[in-house]
């Protein structure tokens, strides 16, 4: 497989990320809703051509822009450049597959799924299909823009999720993939669907929720038996649902594990502090599962044990 420059614009956790030595590196971003159209600044990539954008997210890190779009059925995520240190490195196909490792909807299948590529008019593009439960999905990223002065870096970058607008086969969702991405440009896009007042009353209540059910990025500090002392990992909630995305990361990069948590009782509204339950498979094929308890608004504790029967203990906190 052909090496492609990209930026790995990873969702989970509401991070950035960035290849080092072949390496995915986490690094914590600052996002924010966009409520007027009057507030967004930059080109106005054309996500649209997939579906409705019903929301936009403005997120700050160093020397580069990034907007996150949530599409009717999918989500995207493009990233400029904004200084000479441009951080969109190439990445392999090993790469591409530990970003699909990352995603919930091709976590299985990483290791296994047909990857492919296509040159896509000079914007260098990789992307890999399932045929989901009753809708086709794709997963891809793609280089826009121009080559920086460095050789292997790249001035803009998409990454997105997407899914069939109606039932069709797998065939008939990979022409009308291909179809859009071709045509898909880094400006002119239309988000008038994202400003409508069923739009914005979405966003509120999504971000007006309690605990750990709003749109929240969470820092996780623990302890494993016999594996480390003083792991760490993020938490981030799904907008709108009691549900979001877990990752643990030891020492060194000895391991790391993928999951999900959820609020099964409970809320800061009520008598009844939030309770629920999370669970991560690890890349070194441990698993591991337990309970946690909210202390206070995106403050609380967990535990749990591993398939080795080795305890599991954690705390939770707001992201600094």
């Amino acid at each position: 497989m052909t090496k492609i420059g990209i930026l790995l614009c990873c969702l989970i956790f509401v991070t950035g990320c960035q290849v080092t030595s072949g390496q995915l590196r986490s690094k914590a971003v600052a996002c924010e809703y966009i409520d007027s159209i009057n507030d967004f600044r930059g080109s106005k990539p054309q996500w649209n051509v997939f579906g409705d954008v019903t929301a936009i997210k403005y997120c700050r890190a160093p020397r580069q822009t990034q907007h996150r779009f949530t599409l009717k059925s999918g989500y995207g995520s493009s990233q400029i450049s904004n200084s000479d240190v441009v951080v969109f490195h190439e990445i392999t196909e090993r790469v591409f597959r530990e970003m699909m490792s990352n995603n919930s909807e091709f976590r299985s299948l990483a290791q296994s799924i047909q990857v492919k590529e296509i040159s896509n008019d000079g914007r260098p593009t990789i992307y890999a299909l399932k045929r989901g439960y009753k809708y086709p999905i794709a997963y891809f990223v793609m280089n826009d823009g121009f080559p920086a002065s460095v050789s292997i870096a790249w001035s803009q970058v998409h990454v997105g999720q997407v899914k069939a607008p109606s039932q069709m086969s797998l065939s008939e969702f990979e022409a009308w993939f291909l179809e859009n991405i071709r045509s898909f440009k880094y400006t002119g896009g239309d988000y008038a669907s994202a400003f409508t007042n069923e739009a914005k009353k979405a966003r509120t209540q999504a971000t007006g929720q309690s605990g750990p059910a709003g749109s929240k990025d969470l820092s996780v500090f623990g302890r494993w038996q016999g594996i480390s002392d003083n792991f760490t990992g993020h938490m981030t909630s799904s907008t709108a649902t009691r549900t979001g995305s877990i990752v643990l990361s030891l020492p060194d990069q000895k391991d790391r594990c993928f999951g999900t948590w959820k609020t099964t009782s409970g809320d800061f509204s009520t008598q009844q502090k939030p309770k629920g339950i999370w669970s991560v498979d690890c890349e070194s094929k441990l698993k591991a599962s337990g309970e946690f308890s909210a202390q206070e608004p995106w403050h609380g504790l967990g535990e749990g044990q591993d398939s080795k029967a080795r305890s599991i203990t954690f705390s939770y906190k707001p992201a600094s």
